[in-house]
């Protein structure tokens, strides 16, 4: 019998991290990942690979994740073990139930069976559901405080950057759009969904403050909930750091988890009035585009020994920006429950990872190839390390 994919993970991360040899010019190994176990998951004629908001959630012990149509306002329902669809809630645009005509820019949360909570990032607004699509509240982000203090922000509608929930709590990455203000504004918002309160719990460190690191985009924040150290864990896009902070927002440590396969990221000046240079933005934003950058950590709780995966985006050139996202090269750096790096692994490039969700197993991440040559059904492959043997670079 196969043992669980996370027990392979602790076998062969553990004896990376007695023999990795540092220096690349005499490394016998190459670090990939692997096909344990695939899924299929069949879509029906509305639906694509990318035109999904995606997320999951656990009910009764079980994995379950969620699709919502950005194009027809669809939620779908799949059952994270078989892969079948079971349950699809339909949004009205309009009326006293209505989500708003514009849905590429929604993002949503299942909270159970029963209700689901969406946000619409055009009408800076959210909404809470019960499962028959009927709203039971709205939360007027533009009119809060905090986006009249703080604001504006910029909150990311994409598969990485996903809405989270602990407790009572909603929790959403966030960033200040670029001014001279910007190190001051909150990178993760909470979301008190009994009292309504919207509030900034989270600030970015002092280098956001007093650099311009090309366009927002290096900026990037990324943070999940480890519920067994009751810490948010947050990478930041230019720091090859992981922070972590305490429930109420307070910095508890800074720890290093950086790649091996690019050094720290250099900002584009050190004035962060470039921001507001319209004249440099290509220049700028073609720096952001091929600079290396750290993006979304996950967290594994349910495996026997909890562990976390920092996603990184390594170095790349023009051409390969313009192939597509399919084809940028990235790795997973894993990290055991201290937050210490076991070890780095590239990602093959025929896997979308922003189209994944996670289960006690390891990550699944979507097939792009495969999804090509199949229209209509995505195959979600499980993926575990393993070393590869090569000959001895000179």
């Amino acid at each position: 019998m196969k043992s669980q994919a996370y027990s392979l993970i602790c076998l062969i991360t553990l004896v990376y991290s007695c023999h990795h040899e540092t220096n690349n010019s005499t490394r016998k190994y190459r670090d990939t990942l692997v096909v344990e176990k695939s899924l299929l998951l069949r879509l029906d004629s509305t639906q694509g690979l990318f035109s999904n908001n995606l997320n999951q959630f656990e009910y009764k012990g079980k994995t379950f994740f969620t699709f919502f149509n950005q194009l027809t306002g669809n939620l779908h329902y799949y059952d994270a073990d078989s892969g079948k669809s079971f349950k699809v809630v339909s949004f009205q645009s309009e009326g006293p139930d209505g989500i708003g005509n514009r849905k590429d820019l929604i993002a949503h949360l299942p909270i159970g069976m029963d209700s689901v909570f969406i946000y619409n990032g055009w009408e800076l607004r959210a909404f809470l559901f019960n499962g028959r699509g009927e709203k039971l509240r709205t939360y007027d982000f533009g009119e809060s405080d905090l986006f009249r203090s703080n604001g504006p922000f910029n909150i990311a509608i994409t598969n990485d950057n996903r809405l989270y929930r602990h407790g009572k709590k909603i929790y959403i990455n966030a960033q200040g759009l670029p001014d001279t203000n910007f190190g001051n504004k909150p990178v993760l918002l909470e979301l008190n969904l009994a009292t309504e309160n919207l509030t900034g719990l989270i600030f970015p460190p002092q280098s956001y403050a007093t650099h311009c690191w090309g366009i927002n985009y290096s900026t990037n924040t990324f943070s999940c909930y480890a519920e067994k150290r009751k810490e948010f864990i947050i990478s930041y896009g230019i720091e090859p750091h992981i922070y972590t902070y305490s429930q109420d927002g307070q910095l508890n440590k800074k720890l290093t988890l950086g790649s091996e396969y690019f050094s720290n990221i250099k900002p584009y000046s050190s004035n962060l009035s470039d921001y507001m240079d319209m004249s440099t933005y290509e220049e700028r934003s073609n720096i952001s585009q091929m600079n290396p950058k750290y993006y979304k950590v996950l967290y594994f709780p349910n495996a026997k020994e909890e562990y976390f995966i920092r996603e990184t985006f390594l170095p790349r050139s023009k051409e390969e920006i313009q192939s597509g996202a399919s084809h940028l090269r990235k790795t997973f750096i894993i990290a055991d429950r201290h937050l210490q790096k076991i070890g780095e692994y590239k990602v093959p490039k025929q896997y979308t990872t922003s189209v994944f969700f996670t289960s006690k197993e390891g990550i699944y991440i979507a097939d792009f190839e495969h999804y090509m040559e199949n229209e209509g059904v995505i195959k979600f492959d499980l993926l575990i390390p393993q070393r590869v043997s090569e000959a001895k670079q000179q």
